[in-house]
């Protein structure tokens, strides 16, 4: 896993930068996948509402991952952002909720290339946020082709 260290201190992001096309590589405890997804959308923050990143379709695994943050971002920005991933092959499903504010960091390193790392983390946290709180961090990345 790389780090990467962008401004000052509290923009530092660890996360992984390995992603091939239409990749995620996704990093939670002793958890180390790698998954072909085809789906992708990202639409920047306008207005009162939050950005999103939601990427899905797999052809080796199913998993659906929504990331929102709270800034309208450029590449090479690095924003605040909360998150919930969900796969079969490893059975993850952990994310923040949504009254915790967004405790994680998106990079946006590029037009369909973006890095993320998630803190404040529950299993199972919608609908109403009853999940065991986890201390484990999850990190990723994706590169749509």
């Amino acid at each position: 896993m790389a780090a990467l260290a962008i401004g000052c201190g509290s923009d530092e992001i660890d996360a992984p930068d390995d992603c091939a096309a239409d990749e995620m590589h996704l990093v939670y405890g002793s958890v180390d996948e790698r998954l072909m997804l085809m789906n992708h959308a990202f639409i920047n923050k306008i207005g009162s509402g939050p950005g999103t990143l939601d990427i899905t379709g797999s052809t080796n695994a199913s998993a659906i991952f929504h990331l929102e943050f709270n800034k309208l971002a450029a590449n090479g920005d690095i924003v605040d952002a909360r998150g919930r991933i969900q796969t079969t092959t490893s059975g993850l499903d952990v994310g923040n909720c949504a009254s915790d504010g967004f405790p994680g960091k998106l990079h946006i390193v590029s037009s369909g290339v973006w890095r993320w790392e998630l803190t404040g983390l529950h299993e199972d946290p919608e609908p109403d946020c009853a999940g065991a709180a986890v201390a484990t961090t999850l990190s990723g990345c994706y590169r749509a082709e």
